[in-house]
C-alpha cells in the first residue's frame, strides 16, 4: 500500500515539475570595443541543431525563445495548429498589429506580460480556422511578450514600444480585429516564425556592425545576456586579407602595427609552391626544408587554430605570408608588447578571452573549441583584438603537445645555425609573454604582419 502510495506521489510531482517549468528563455545582447558601448546593426540567429535561422535588426537586441512544455511534448517544427507572426510595426510607435494562422475552430489563449512575466493581458478566444488579426496599443512599458496558447502549445513574440510616453496610456490594450482569411493583410515586414528551439539545441549569434563581424555559440538554458567583443580596429586600408589558397583573414590595428586576427592557414607558398605536409615522426624530426602539419595529423583543427609550421617555412624564399605581409622580427613583436604595456603583462593583454567554463566576458561556456583551456583564475583580456589562440606546438620529435594551453608563434630572427626565436604565450597565470630560443625542427603557429 505504501509502495503505491510512493509511486502516486511520485508521479504526481512530476507531473507538476513538468507543468511548472518555465516556457521562455529571453536571450539579451549587447556588444562593446575596449569597454564602449557598439551599435549592432543587426544579429542572426541560427539554430546549428535543427536548421532554422531568425534575424534582429537595430534597435531590436533581445530574443524571447520559446520552450516545449507539457506532457505532450510538442515539435513546433511539425506541428502546425497555429502560426503567429511579428508584429507590424515593431517597434510600436503609435498601434500595431498581430496576425496569427489557425488549423482548426480552437478556444485561443492570448496572453501579455511585460519582460519581467508580470501579466498585463490574459484573455479567451474562440477563433475559427483562417487568419485572425489584432490590433495592440501599448502603454509605458519598453518592452512586451504576447503569447498564443492552443492546449500544450504556445508561440510567443516580442513587441517592442517606441511611443512618446507623453502620449500613451498607462495601460495596454489588444482589440480583436476578426477573421481576416480573404485579405492577404501580412506584411512584407514580418519575420518567418520558422525558429524552433529545444533545451539542449547549439545557437550561433552572429553580430554584425561598422566594426565587422563576431561569433558566440552557447546552448541556452536560461535567461543570458551576451556581449559580443569587438575589441581591436580593422587596419584602416586591409579589413581583410586573402592568402594563395583563398583563405579570409581578418585584421587588426594595434598601434603603428598591422596583424592578422588569426592564425595563418596556407599550405602553399606565395608564388604556387606546395608546402609538404609531414605526418610521420621521424621525417619531421630530419626536415630540412619548409614543412607543415595539422594538430595530431588531423585536418579538423585546422579552421579552429591555424597550421603548425616549422621555422624553415617561416624562413624560406618562397614567402609563406600573402602579397605586402611577411613573418614578424624580433623587434616587430617587441614593439607590439610595449603597446601592449610590456612583455610582464603582454600575455594576458594579447590572448583571446574565449576561456572554457567562463562567463566573464558574456560568451558561452565555451565547452567548443577554439579556446583556452580552464583555469580558475587566469583568462585574456583582449584588450586590442589580437585574440590569441592556443593551437599547441609540435616537438622536433615529432609529437604534438598542449592544443587549449600554449599559443607559441614564430618569429622570423634566426638564433646561431640549429635555432630561432619563438614567441610564447601560455595558459597558466603568468601574464608576461616569453621569447623562446627554439629548435628549427619544432613546429608553432604564425602571425603574419603587414608590411
Amino acid at each position: 500500500m505504501f509502495k503505491n502510495y510512493l509511486t502516486l506521489v511520485l508521479a504526481t510531482l512530476l507531473l507538476t515539475s513538468s507543468f511548472a517549468q518555465k516556457s521562455i528563455i529571453t536571450l539579451k545582447f549587447t556588444a562593446n570595443n575596449n569597454n564602449q558601448h557598439v551599435p549592432m546593426n543587426d544579429i542572426l540567429i541560427e539554430n546549428l541543431t535543427q536548421g532554422s535561422e531568425i534575424r534582429l535588426f537595430a534597435p531590436d537586441t533581445l530574443i524571447v525563445l520559446d520552450i516545449i512544455t507539457g506532457i505532450d511534448n510538442l515539435d513546433p517544427s511539425v506541428y502546425k495548429g497555429i502560426r503567429i507572426y511579428q508584429n507590424y510595426p515593431n517597434p510600436i510607435t503609435d498601434h500595431s498589429t498581430v496576425y496569427m494562422n489557425i488549423d482548426n475552430d480552437e478556444n485561443v489563449r492570448i496572453t501579455v506580460t511585460d519582460i519581467l512575466g508580470k501579466y498585463l493581458i490574459d484573455e479567451n478566444h474562440n477563433l475559427s480556422s483562417g487568419q485572425h488579426a489584432f490590433t495592440f496599443t501599448p502603454g509605458n512599458e519598453d518592452i512586451y511578450l504576447l503569447s498564443v496558447i492552443i492546449n500544450h502549445e504556445r508561440q510567443t513574440i516580442k513587441m517592442m514600444n517606441s511611443s512618446n510616453p507623453n502620449s500613451v496610456s498607462k495601460f495596454c490594450k489588444l482589440k480583436y480585429d476578426g477573421n481576416q482569411s480573404n485579405n492577404n493583410l501580412f506584411k512584407s515586414g514580418n519575420n518567418r516564425n520558422s525558429f524552433s528551439f529545444r533545451l539542449g539545441d547549439m545557437l550561433k549569434f552572429t553580430a554584425n556592425s561598422y566594426l565587422g563581424e563576431r561569433v558566440i555559440t552557447s546552448y541556452p538554458t536560461k535567461d543570458r545576456t551576451y556581449s559580443f567583443q569587438f575589441n581591436g580596429v580593422p587596419c584602416p586600408d586591409s579589413p581583410t586579407v586573402n592568402d594563395i589558397d583563398g583563405n579570409i583573414y581578418n585584421t587588426v590595428q594595434i598601434g603603428d602595427q598591422c596583424w592578422m586576427k588569426e592564425n595563418l592557414l596556407t599550405t602553399t607558398y606565395r608564388d604556387g609552391t606546395k608546402i609538404h605536409n609531414i605526418t610521420n615522426p621521424d621525417d619531421w624530426q630530419n626536415q630540412t626544408t619548409g614543412a607543415f602539419a595539422y594538430y595530431d595529423n588531423d585536418k579538423n583543427w585546422k579552421e579552429r587554430y591555424g597550421v603548425i609550421y616549422n621555422w624553415y617555412s617561416a624562413e624560406s624564399n618562397e614567402e609563406i605570408c600573402p602579397e605586402g605581409w611577411h613573418i614578424p622580427t624580433t623587434n616587430e613583436w617587441s614593439a607590439l608588447f610595449e603597446y601592449n604595456g610590456g612583455v610582464n603583462t603582454a600575455g594576458k593583454s594579447l590572448k583571446s578571452c574565449k576561456t572554457q567554463n567562463t562567463f566573464t566576458t558574456g560568451n558561452s561556456d565555451l565547452t567548443q573549441h577554439p579556446r583556452w583551456n580552464h583555469h580558475p583564475s587566469c583568462h585574456g583580456d583582449d584588450n586590442y583584438g589580437f585574440s590569441a589562440m592556443p593551437g599547441g606546438s609540435r616537438t622536433p620529435d615529432g609529437s604534438f603537445m598542449n592544443l587549449g594551453k600554449d599559443a607559441i608563434f614564430w618569429s622570423s630572427s634566426e638564433l646561431y645555425t640549429t635555432y630561432a626565436n619563438g614567441i610564447g604565450i601560455y595558459h597558466c597565470c603568468d601574464n608576461s609573454v616569453e621569447y623562446e630560443f627554439l629548435s628549427r625542427n619544432n613546429g608553432l603557429s604564425i602571425r603574419c604582419i603587414k608590411d
